[in-house]
């Protein structure tokens, strides 16, 4: 995760463009809560339209965050 916010910084100070980030308690946000438990069968009850395979991270994107 880390290495993911700090490439999000960079691009961010590249490019001229700001982000926020803010803290949303697991109870308040029961979509986000059941995938950082990979309860994947409670988030499917949750969001029946979200798709039920994982989308790839592109290559290009891949190469950049392991070369950080």
């Amino acid at each position: 995760m880390m290495v993911l916010l700090r490439y999000l910084s960079l691009a961010a100070a590249r490019n001229t463009f700001a982000f926020t980030t803010s803290y949303t308690p697991g109870w308040d946000n029961s979509i986000a809560d059941a995938l950082s438990r990979f309860d994947f069968q409670h988030f499917h009850h949750l969001t029946p339209h979200a798709a039920h395979m994982a989308t790839p991270i592109p290559l290009s994107l891949l190469a950049q965050l392991l070369m950080n």
